[in-house]
């Protein structure tokens, strides 16, 4: 015989189970779409950007910041002023991004769009396929997350009934063994 919370906690735990399946099952075509969506952006930023050399017109920072203790890690890159000229012969200038002490008049590398204006590098084909991973990834554990905390919803509650239930019970049993009163006759005549 099974009570009616025992009924609903079984439901909940099975659709949650198929949802969780069915979204595994489904992963690998989110994480290939995921993939080709941004393997046509790295293909667009790719024919839109490329490298070209801009001129340090500043020295950048040698000395760690006080206080910062030595880590055998390298420091962060700093920003000094730049210049750069595209391929029709503009001059830009900005400021770019140099690895610490940098000395005035360095070529340092920089991407810039077909404006001559600087940009981020085009993504890469493994930063894709990191982002292709990380979605699919992350709806698996987002799916699994989701149906935990539902079925832990709906459990906290139906234990509290649970619970409320058989206190009723060793009262009602209790009150049956009282003193004075004979307890209810086995049946052992089986």
């Amino acid at each position: 015989m099974r009570r009616h919370s025992d009924w609903i906690e079984s439901v909940v735990l099975r659709v949650g189970l198929v949802a969780t399946v069915v979204v595994i099952a489904l992963a690998p075509s989110i994480g290939t779409d995921t993939y080709t969506r941004e393997m046509r952006q790295v293909a667009t930023q790719t024919a839109s950007r490329h490298q070209i050399f801009a001129v340090a017109l500043g020295n950048a920072a040698t000395q760690p910041p006080s206080g910062a203790e030595p880590s055998g890690i390298a420091p962060p890159p700093v920003r000094v002023p730049g210049s750069w000229r595209t391929a029709d012969g503009r001059t830009h200038r900005g400021s770019i991004e140099v690895d610490s002490g940098t000395l005035a008049g360095a070529r340092v590398p920089i991407w810039v769009d077909q404006t001559g204006q600087q940009v981020p590098a085009p993504e890469t084909e493994s930063s894709a396929m990191i982002g292709a991973v990380v979605a699919a990834g992350g709806v698996v554990a987002f799916t699994i997350l989701v149906f935990v905390a539902l079925y832990w919803l709906v459990r906290w509650p139906l234990d509290r009934l649970r619970m409320a239930s058989w206190e009723r019970e060793w009262r009602r049993t209790a009150s049956d063994w009282a003193p004075g009163r004979t307890p209810p006759a086995d049946d052992t005549s089986v």
